[in-house]
């Protein structure tokens, strides 16, 4: 299995998360960048060509379906309904409205923009002791949609800058600034910065002329502090010109070819210092110390597991109590209901009616829709809801809906039914198996089916008698073995008396330990419900031929010559072994 090889490493005291972003898309790098906070959350940004394309965060933040709200995009009681669905049907909430025709697809992108500008800026609060690796690797690729949604990042690190949490750096770099006039960069578009209407003040006496940071602060247009993190967001983004060879301001435009980048391009340069990490010979840990990588391909979960369950310690409201008994009863009810049963709709409900009663259902029984205090009964909430779901999908679809109505008729339909349906097949094909392995002579692979069969429908007279048979034909069966494949016979033949290859079988065995009196009674009666019986016969005449008389095949009370059996009026054995081996 490959690992996992972070190719950069570090932490944000000494990388801050400002510098992180402008040297990814200095250099264009693309992959994902894993931050772990002390509390050892995770959070995980994707970046393609430099650019932040999906960021998902270990707590949640900037919901998509509340900014949909917010934007008054789409009602909450629509978002509820998206969600379900979305949950159900495995999509993500924005791809499910746009099917469903309640939001346009550019509005959803616009949205996801700013959904991702958010969870970005979150990220700026993280404390400097989180740790960080990069990874040339899509690690969100399992997560949310397939499209990537770029971000632009001038609007992000003026927004982080804007937090204050890096002040001592800012204030460090901005002093190298010294006096010197700051002259704007030309040709490029200063509105995708988002600045406040002070900062845009600022930005409006450089246009002017240029002045030094100290006279723009004092003049007036804003607060020292606002003036210093806009000129501090124009200095790392290289929006100021300050002469000399200086390199384009970042954002103007993306790169015509993705290129991997070098081992030089991925050297400590400036500020960023992200050390070059040695590749292969196991995983490079986010933060070494805690060992929390993991390996491929389950890394996604890794990285983002959920978080476990608080169990629940205070005594439940009487709401919550009921709602508990509600959900174990369900549980333990919904297999025996049919699929039009579970939904709550009648046999000819079209096809609207089936998805709204699911939908319905869906908002209650969905595991997620499980309060906090009852977590542990998710399990069971699970089990509901996949039989919920599988009704739907059923019920929805005119084919597997007309397949179904047809069992319907037949008397099954329910989980519980079809359960059992499925374990009688399961079990008719072992026994095949078992008397194939039996005519080859396999024994050991012979019992192995038969005992399958016997567990998956212990009903069956066949299965019974084939695995009785198995292991008293197996080299190294004694008596004893022979005398427990004679009782298993019995079990056969208390529910089939009739079944000769129980009967052939069970008179055999009492045949090979010398019981040959309890053994004709089994060959007689077999001959009697087959007359055609060659091997029945025989043995009823051989024994007749030892015996010297004829007995009667019909029964009665005659006493054979060899003295240790009798039948009363019934048929039935008597004597020492009577109770071992008695009939039906």
């Amino acid at each position: 299995m490959s690992t996992l090889v972070a190719v950069a490493t570090g932490t944000l005291e000494r990388t801050p998360l400002t510098h992180l972003l402008v040297y990814c898309l200095d250099h264009t790098l693309s992959g994902t960048l894993v931050l772990q906070d002390p509390e050892n959350l995770r959070h995980a940004v994707l970046f393609q060509r430099g650019v932040p394309v999906k960021v998902k965060t270990g707590t949640s933040v900037a919901l998509l379906g509340k900014l949909l709200v917010e934007q008054g995009l789409i009602s909450l009681p629509n978002v509820e309904d998206a969600l379900v669905a979305s949950q159900t049907l495995g999509m993500p909430l924005g791809k499910t409205l746009v099917e469903e025709g309640k939001l346009p697809y550019m509005k959803l992108v616009e949205t996801l923009k700013l959904q991702w500008q958010r969870k970005l800026v979150y990220l700026f609060s993280l404390p400097g002791g989180t740790a960080y690796g990069f990874y040339e690797k899509d690690l969100l690729e399992a997560w949310g949609g397939t499209e990537p949604v770029p971000v632009d990042i001038l609007a992000v690190l003026h927004a982080g800058i804007s937090l204050g949490g890096d002040q001592a750096r800012m204030n460090a770099t901005l002093a190298t600034l010294g006096e010197r006039p700051l002259k704007l960069c030309m040709g490029v578009d200063f509105r995708r910065f988002g600045l406040s209407d002070r900062g845009r003040a600022v930005l409006d006496l450089l246009r002017v002329k240029p002045m030094s940071l100290t006279q723009l602060e004092e003049a007036g247009v804003a607060s020292p502090t606002v003036v210093r993190q806009v000129i501090y967001t124009f200095l790392l983004t290289r929006h100021l010109d300050l002469g000399g060879n200086q390199k384009p301001p970042l954002g103007i435009e993306a790169p015509a070819n993705l290129t991997s980048t070098t081992e030089a391009e991925r050297a400590a340069v400036g500020r960023l210092k992200l050390p070059n990490i040695q590749k292969g010979g196991g995983i490079v840990e986010v933060n070494p110390p805690r060992q929390q990588t993991a390996p491929l391909p389950s890394v996604l979960a890794e990285l983002f597991p959920e978080r476990q369950e608080q169990p629940v310690s205070k005594p439940l409201s009487p709401e919550l109590e009921a709602r508990r008994q509600e959900v174990l009863t369900r549980a333990a009810t919904i297999e025996t209901e049919n699929f039009f049963t579970m939904l709550g709709v009648p046999e000819d409900a079209p096809p609207a009616a089936v998805h709204a009663a699911f939908l319905n259902l869906a908002k209650i029984w969905h595991p997620d829709r499980l309060p906090p205090q009852l977590a542990d009964l998710r399990e069971q909430s699970s089990r509901i809801f996949a039989h919920i779901h599988e009704a739907f999908q059923t019920l929805s679809n005119p084919s597997k809906r007309a397949e179904y109505v047809k069992l319907l008729e037949q008397g099954g339909g329910s989980p519980e039914e079809q359960a059992k349906v499925t374990r009688a097949l399961e079990a008719q094909n072992e026994y095949r198996k078992a008397e194939i392995l039996l005519k080859k002579g396999d024994l050991a692979g012979a019992e192995r089916f038969a005992q399958s069969a016997v567990e998956k429908d212990s009903e069956q007279p066949d299965y019974l008698s084939i695995l009785a048979w198995i292991r008293a034909c197996k080299p190294t069966a004694s008596p004893d073995d022979i005398a427990a494949s004679i009782r298993l016979l019995d079990t056969a033949l208390h529910g089939f008396p009739n079944h000769q290859r129980s009967l052939w079988y069970r008179g055999s065995l009492l045949k090979r330990l010398g019981k040959d009196g309890l053994a004709i009674l089994d060959f007689r009666k077999l001959l009697e419900l087959d007359p055609r019986h060659i091997d029945a016969a025989r043995e009823v005449r051989l024994y007749e031929m030892r015996s010297g008389s004829r007995s009667e095949t019909n029964g009665g009370a005659k006493r054979s010559e060899t003295g240790d059996v009798k039948r009363n009026a019934t048929g039935g054995a008597k004597g020492l072994l009577g109770g071992l081996f008695k009939k039906p």
